[in-house]
């Protein structure tokens, strides 16, 4: 796998989702992974609010990853403890680039998952992009179900 953390995005819509202004710098980092003949290409692009990860400078750093326990480790570590994570799935076509980076062909379907991550105050602290070529994606849902016997509602 590789990773890139060099980059800071300018994108609006990364900023809007951390609940930051337009001055505020958000580090923006990549990671592309492929099987071990370069195809099938899997990306996933991160950001976090740069306010709450510059006390520790070696969460900047791409030599350092991987990390053990990842981003919410790392966030434990400056004293934000993630509360959940929120995937918002939806679906486009990419673009021609971004079509050849996948390895799929050109007007082939993307499902992307959104994953914004909150912690126990409720701030966003992480705003995560992963693009899925529908050729190599499966959704599953699993909802559990509280038994009736146990159920309060109805005795």
């Amino acid at each position: 796998m590789q990773f890139s953390r060099r980059s800071w995005t300018r994108q609006k819509t990364w900023r809007t989702s951390l609940g930051l202004t337009s001055g505020q710098r958000v580090p923006r980092q990549s990671a592309r992974r492929c099987n071990s003949h370069g195809e099938g290409a899997s990306t996933a692009v991160s950001c976090l609010p740069y306010n709450a990860v510059s006390p520790n400078p070696e969460i900047l750093d791409p030599g350092n990853e991987p990390r053990p326990g990842g981003t919410q480790r790392q966030l434990y570590t400056l004293g934000s403890e993630v509360d959940r994570i929120e995937d918002r799935v939806t679906a486009d076509i990419p673009s021609e680039e971004e079509a050849e980076e996948q390895g799929i062909p050109p007007g082939a379907p993307m499902i992307r998952v959104r994953k914004i991550t909150y912690d126990t105050d409720d701030r966003v602290v992480e705003v995560a992009g992963n693009p899925f070529p529908t050729e190599r994606a499966e959704l599953r849902f699993i909802t559990r179900l509280e038994r009736w016997a146990q159920c309060r509602l109805f005795p």
